[in-house]
């Protein structure tokens, strides 16, 4: 799960993809600092468990093109280009 991968999609729609993807890593990164934050606070660790115990599949499946979220299962080598 090292290598970046690009669906067609996200080739041909960069702008959008980019702002998507920026958001999606500066949530998860305002919760994490939330997190560690309040590392005792009960409330704020069962949202992140919950929420994330919730989204983690889509998310993944967002960033990483061979992630079906629907299977929980990686799918062929041929489904997104690589890029280094």
């Amino acid at each position: 799960m090292g290598i970046v991968l690009l669906t067609d999609n996200e080739k041909s729609e960069v702008e959008w993809w980019a702002r998507h993807h920026k958001g999606n890593v500066a949530y998860l990164a305002e919760k994490i600092k939330e997190l560690v934050d309040n590392p005792d606070d009960e409330g704020i660790r069962k949202f992140f468990y919950n929420h994330f115990k919730a989204t983690i599949d889509d998310f993944i499946a967002t960033t990483h093109p061979r992630w079906c979220p629907h299977t929980k299962e990686w799918e062929s080598e041929e489904s997104a280009e690589e890029v280094h």
